[in-house]
């Protein structure tokens, strides 16, 4: 649906104005401004009053096509409604913005172009933020803060035991239904293909601990895959520290060929890559544009997690159990998507084509 479906300007019909400004509130609320950048809801406001009041230049000069009936003190449901999603985001507390698959594909894009060595940070994050945007990682369930870099040094849970993913908390099953732990999938016969990985959470924010997941193998050419991307976790692990580790976080990489002692992926590794990929993909300037940049964080998996799976039509109760939330807390991170803009055109376009839907 566009301007120039309009048959005339000269006449426009006050229900198909209001239509066509919902929908260019949703598309400026996703970004798609002269600098293809986000802008403020009172500026998005502003866009639609002008265009409102370009359409009276062509018709009843009296008429605010914000409103369903000239007579209404308050704009419509249409608009308000686009507003208070926009509103929701832009207020939205210690608000992040999602990790997108873009940015992945343009993490892959550089290790296929750099082939960095298996060990590196690098690859490491490649790996792992493959797995966290299919699980809705919290940074304490596979990273450490920026403090707790050196081996040894890795956050203890009320038990005394590590936050984060350890070997112990991985195992795999193969197309035949045979199950392995972490350490015996690397050992398994030559063509085993496995078909299912199960993570334990030990330490939950929600309370939950100790819930396993499933997740299984993707079988699209070329698609991402979580299982895939824990077996080279693990052999990245066992290669560092050896089989028989089952305590120390998995989620670490060694510095440089020569380097005596391993790290742990921080909070400062990832939001260095995520800038990185962010300042390439959405042509944000690192400097210029630092605050933008700085939105994006190791939240931003759990953020782009859920937003996926919501424009994907995954209803709620569905988000809350695929992403281990016990209440609708996630919501704060949903945010305007062009699918969802999309979609919000297609029901549009199916109510324009009943005459006697209200």
């Amino acid at each position: 649906m566009k301007w120039e479906m309009d048959s005339s300007l000269d006449n426009p019909e006050p229900r198909t104005v209001l239509l066509q400004l919902a929908m260019y509130a949703q598309h400026l609320g996703h970004g798609n401004t002269l600098f293809c950048r986000s802008i403020k809801v009172v500026t998005i406001k502003k866009y639609i009053q002008a265009a409102a009041t370009f359409h009276a230049l062509f018709g009843n000069h009296s008429r605010d096509y914000r409103k369903t009936l000239e007579t209404d003190t308050q704009f419509a449901p249409e608009l308000t409604t686009v507003y208070a999603d926009l509103t929701r985001w832009e207020t939205a507390p210690k608000r992040r913005e999602p990790f997108t698959l873009l940015m992945l594909a343009e993490l892959r894009s550089r290790v296929k172009e750099t082939s960095p060595h298996p060990d590196s940070s690098m690859a490491a994050l490649d790996d792992w933020f493959v797995c966290g945007t299919y699980a809705g990682f919290r940074l304490s369930e596979w990273a450490q803060e920026a403090k707790n870099s050196r081996m040894g040094s890795f956050q203890l849970d009320l038990r005394n035991e590590a936050k984060a993913l350890c070997l112990r908390d991985v195992r795999f099953a193969s197309n035949t239904g045979a199950r392995f732990s972490a350490v015996d999938a690397l050992n398994a016969p030559s063509g085993t293909q496995f078909d299912k990985c199960w993570i334990i959470f030990r330490t939950q924010k929600n309370g939950d601990n100790g819930e396993e997941k499933m997740f299984t193998r993707n079988t699209t050419a070329g698609g991402m895959c979580f299982v895939t991307s824990m077996l080279s976790i693990v052999q990245r692990f066992v290669r560092i520290r050896g089989a028989h580790d089952l305590l120390t976080p998995l989620a670490l990489y060694n510095g440089s060929a020569t380097c005596t002692e391993p790290s742990f992926i921080t909070s400062v590794d990832i939001e260095a890559m995520m800038r990185s990929l962010a300042s390439k993909v959405y042509s944000l300037n690192p400097v210029k544009e630092k605050v933008a940049l700085s939105k994006w964080s190791a939240h931003s998996l759990r953020v782009g997690a859920c937003t996926i799976l919501h424009a994907m039509g995954f209803t709620e109760n569905q988000i809350k159990f695929i992403l281990r939330w016990r209440s609708s807390a996630f919501m704060v991170y949903l945010r305007s998507t062009r699918i969802l803009a999309d979609n919000h055109n297609r029901a549009f376009d199916d109510v324009m084509t009943m005459p006697n839907f209200v």
